[in-house]
């Protein structure tokens, strides 16, 4: 499998970084040098591989796949201490690291060094699997289990969806040990592109031109960063994903007026990356993920619950036995609706849904409403306790200009259910384009501050 993609284009560049580049032949033999190490060394079927984003670090985790090994990606931002930890924890012998200052590991660059007799290239990529841990909402992080083959299934649907092709350059901005950062790996070694790394991601607009990126995927902050720099049009980008968060309107907007060729979408780690997409250039639509690729098939339930049938879905979660837990076909942990269109629009999370007087409150839906309402830019919809419903809707919103909440409540009441809309509207400097915990806190804390002096 990986291997006739990587025969396919052999003279194209496949890896590049600063003034180094490697060509997809150079890749090859690199593989075969890696795997006669890895054969001698590492006899098991599971290995961990410190996720670092530099060219050893891939082309190890390419090897391994080929031969047919499951590979635990770990995150490099993790102490040297807490990876010995977690390898003991799944019980594996060997973590392969390429950073140095890190003891007892099998140092991966002595890898490219032939120091056993090589063999012949082995392709058993149809076996081989990663480990993804989930950055979900549980305390313990899952272990999601993916093939090869699912991966290359994504990879086949997002590079005709996003016009991935051989000529492509592809800037890899996100950390490996994460279907973000994974998935631009497989779609360009699937069309025969170019993967380009960069030492420097902080001055994005800059590192795009100079780089001559024409993809790109980036998470919610990375966005921002991106539009507010973005003065002068890039003639050679031609796509930029966004995933990993919800996307606020005002900036999908923003991207359209600055034409930015802004790409929505939906996907999960256990999808294998995204199954839906739109170009917001195309369809100037602000709040949609897209309509869905070739590969998948959704089911609704009357509740806005729904099934995720794909080809590229994960094998499973693994269990503390070892055994592959998996529902077929899956249920995704969102709601969400689909127009007649076909387009596919998030309300939330599951675990986002609180109960208010015996309704179920999704806080997507009113954070959507809100955000049509003119000037308000940033929204969070917080679960506050209350006598009299249990548990009632608070909104924390920011806006360019002050606003009129007599208007505002009456524009909420022609959009949403009475029982969804706020029964308080708090004015809030957002610090993050995404709050977190921290900042969730302090919102409910200066409202019941509030509250107990009125």
């Amino acid at each position: 499998m990986l291997l006739t993609h990587i025969k396919r284009h052999a003279s194209n560049i496949a890896l590049e970084i600063n003034s180094q580049s490697l060509t997809y032949q150079n890749v090859l033999k690199n593989i075969q040098i890696i795997q006669s190490n890895l054969l001698r060394t590492c006899t098991k079927q599971n290995i961990a591989l410190v996720a670092e984003n530099n060219l050893i670090t891939i082309q190890t985790l390419l090897a391994s796949l080929m031969l047919g090994k499951t590979v635990f990606l770990l995150n490099p931002a993790l102490t040297s201490c807490l990876l010995k930890k977690e390898c003991q924890n799944l019980n594996i012998d060997y973590l392969l690291s390429n950073n140095e200052s890190f003891e007892n590991f099998i140092d991966i660059k002595t890898f490219v060094n032939p120091t056993a007799t090589l063999t012949d290239i082995i392709d058993n990529s149809k076996l081989g699997k990663t480990v993804i841990f989930s950055s979900g909402t549980t305390k313990e992080p899952k272990k999601i289990v993916t093939s090869t083959l699912a991966y290359l299934i994504s990879a086949k649907s997002c590079c005709e969806a996003l016009n991935i092709k051989s000529s492509s350059r592809y800037l890899h901005t996100l950390p490996l040990c994460h279907v973000s950062g994974l998935s631009p790996l497989f779609r360009s070694l699937y069309a025969g592109g170019s993967l380009v790394l960069s030492a420097d991601i902080n001055d994005l607009y800059k590192t795009l031109k100079n780089l001559a990126i024409t993809h790109v995927s980036v998470v919610l902050t990375q966005l921002k960063r991106l539009l507010d720099n973005y003065h002068h049009r890039l003639t050679s980008l031609e796509a930029v994903l966004a995933g990993g968060s919800k996307i606020y309107p005002d900036m999908a907007q923003e991207a359209y007026t600055k034409k930015l060729p802004l790409y929505l979408s939906y996907g999960m780690t256990e999808t294998s990356s995204m199954i839906s997409c739109q170009n917001v250039l195309k369809t100037k639509n602000f709040i949609s993920s897209g309509t869905l690729l070739p590969h998948c098939k959704l089911n609704f339930s009357k509740d806005n619950s729904f099934q995720i049938t794909s080809s590229s879905l994960f094998d499973g979660y693994l269990g503390e036995d070892g055994s592959l837990l998996r529902e077929s076909p899956f249920e995704s942990p969102d709601f969400a609706k689909m127009d007649e269109m076909g387009f596919l629009y998030i309300l939330g999370r599951k675990d986002d849904v609180f109960i208010s007087g015996g309704y179920n409150i999704s806080p997507s839906e009113i954070e959507d409403a809100l955000l049509g309402f003119e000037h308000i830019t940033h929204v969070k919809i917080l679960p506050t306790k209350s006598l009299e419903y249990g548990t009632i809707p608070v909104a924390f919103y920011q806006s360019d200009k002050t606003i009129n909440l007599n208007k505002l409540k009456e524009y909420l009441r022609s959009k949403l259910k009475f029982y969804q809309i706020p029964k308080a509207f708090i004015s809030w400097q957002f610090p993050h384009a995404k709050p977190n915990k921290n900042d969730y806190d302090k919102m409910l804390n200066h409202f019941q501050n509030i509250n107990q002096c009125s």
